[in-house]
């Protein structure tokens, strides 16, 4: 296989990946909800919301370094470099995951007990530390898949993760969800401690069979690859440290907001479970559609600003944010009109369908933001969208401080729009600063909205004399909304050809090779 081809391949199978572990995350946070209940998600939320920490603290980005050390070695033809880099990687991983297993094994009853004020917490807090040197150790062997462009094995573990953790659940409920809630979270982070350690057996054993491929004894060794390693990985590890750390103060600042509102216990972390376990995941999951377009678009864009190609630029920034405002208005407007519906589908609970009904007000901005971001990368702007998130994070945690005991779970909503709202302007504001970019906003907002509002209406009216499944019901809103897109002229025959350009040029096969060709070295660039 070509590299261009495998780049396209391989571009195609992660977001396909995204899309299908996605969903399956979807319906398995369902099925979790529908065992544990709404306090046992927010519990378990809780207590990710502390691992997750420790997991940034574990990997501590031997991710990237891994990647981009292994990339050098195959671009410089050493294959002796490749296997000394992987070592270091490892034992890299090896060293920080064990402090952070320890870190978090030694404080779980600070962060459980003390700061976040549940000692139920604790013993999930304790088993999840076991599985950190695995973790850490399987974000630095997937980084070398990536590297050697074999993410299809990086896919395999994935799937066999998420495999194991639902049948290890499934196992874990039958047996402990009767003796309580502690236990049936116990079970939760049980499962998905051993799925990480498996996955980390597999990916161990493909790395291996992968790594007889490089002839250990080809090239020379080369000095300073521990000097180079935490060049890569330290600076990005600080500053997820940073970031990491005010979003889990946030987390666990919320249950003691909703509680100094008045709430009881249970009340607060199934108030928090609702929206942080099981709205987001619903309201963020059409988002992986944007995968596939926002992977071919950053190239695309990083390779005109190399050029010095401004016009075109400009010319692509305006339309992917015109795409993304049609498509994200879209499912704003699917989302909203159906929310009830999606609410008792996925979870049978009226509260998450109030929730996503208010959520999907802020998806456009969500979705628009994740594609001003790639372009804010594109240019150059790696370290103004590593602080704008920092800002946000930190604006996150002092507005649930000050609101969430005043005002209970509207407070954690404003909470969510205002940080959104900000991070989405701040991007937005540098990109406009050194990019012209006609936003079109009656084409591209007000048609669009009308269209959706005529497309739910239209659907809600049709479906009440004709029984349809609710998942077909949304199908054809969403056709008639793209077929009024096209009666309202907000998508021309011209924006169709240009997506259609992203991925294919005129000019024949060959043309569409170099450019693949092209557009992998500047991803390449852009990432490492």
């Amino acid at each position: 296989m070509k590299k261009s081809k495998k780049f396209l391949y391989d571009g195609l199978l992660l977001t396909a990946t995204a899309l299908i572990m996605r969903t399956v995350g979807v319906v398995f946070n369902a099925y979790v909800s529908d065992h544990i209940g709404e306090s046992g998600m927010g519990l378990f939320t809780l207590v990710m919301s502390v691992y997750t920490f420790a997991v940034t603290f574990a990997t501590s980005g031997i991710n990237l370094a891994a990647t981009r050390l292994t990339a050098e070695a195959m671009g410089h033809g050493n294959e002796r470099e490749i296997r000394d880099a992987m070592k270091r990687c490892i034992v890299y991983s090896l060293f920080f995951g064990t402090v952070g297993g320890i870190g978090l094994f030694g404080g779980s009853h600070f962060f459980g007990a003390v700061l976040m004020g549940d000692a139920r917490t604790v013993p999930s807090l304790r088993l999840l530390a076991f599985g950190l040197p695995f973790l850490s150790i399987s974000s630095a062997l997937n980084g070398y898949f990536t590297a050697v462009r074999r993410v299809a094995k990086y896919a395999v573990c994935q799937f066999f993760e998420q495999i194991c953790k639902i049948i290890f659940t499934m196992f874990g409920f039958s047996l402990f969800l009767p003796m309580g809630l502690e236990y049936g979270c116990l079970a939760l982070v049980g499962a998905s401690m051993i799925s990480e350690c498996l996955s980390f057996l597999l990916a161990l054993l493909l790395y291996l069979i992968d790594l007889a491929r490089h002839n250990h004894r080809s090239g020379n060794r080369q000095k300073g690859l521990t000097k180079k390693l935490c060049g890569i990985a330290l600076p990005v590890a600080v500053s997820a440290y940073f970031r990491s750390g005010l979003v889990t103060a946030e987390h666990m600042l919320i249950p003691w907001g909703l509680k100094r509102s008045g709430a009881t216990s249970d009340a607060a972390l199934a108030s928090y479970g609702v929206i942080q376990g099981m709205v987001l995941p619903v309201v963020l999951y059409p988002s992986a559609f944007l995968n596939a377009f926002s992977s071919l678009l950053v190239p695309e864009f990083a390779e005109e600003i190399a050029s010095g190609k401004r016009r075109r630029t400009e010319h692509i920034a305006t339309k992917a944010i015109g795409a993304t405002l049609l498509f994200s208005i879209g499912v704003a407007g699917i989302m909203m009109s159906y929310a009830d519906v999606l609410g008792q589908l996925i979870y049978k609970s009226a509260e998450s369908g109030f929730y996503i009904r208010v959520l999907s007000a802020l998806v456009p901005v969500m979705y628009l933001d994740g594609i001003v971001d790639g372009m804010l990368k594109g240019m150059g702007y790696q370290f103004y969208s590593m602080v704008v998130n920092i800002i946000d994070a930190l604006l996150s945690l002092i507005l649930v401080f000050i609101l969430v005991p005043r005002m209970g779970v509207i407070g954690y909503v404003i909470t969510i729009f205002v940080g959104e709202i900000v991070n989405y302007a701040l991007s937005i504001s540098k990109l406009l600063v050194h990019m012209k970019v006609d936003l079109k906003l009656k084409d591209r907002v007000l048609k669009p909205m009308l269209s959706v509002v005529g497309a739910t209406t239209l659907g809600h009216i049709l479906f009440s004399f004709v029984e349809v499944h609710p998942w077909l019901q949304m199908a054809a809103c969403l056709c008639m909304y793209i077929i009024l897109l096209f009666c309202t002229f907000s998508i021309s025959k011209a924006d169709i050809a240009w997506i259609k350009g992203i991925i294919c040029k005129k000019g024949g096969k060959v043309q569409l090779r170099h450019r693949l060709h092209r557009q992998r070295d500047v991803y390449q660039s852009l990432h490492f």
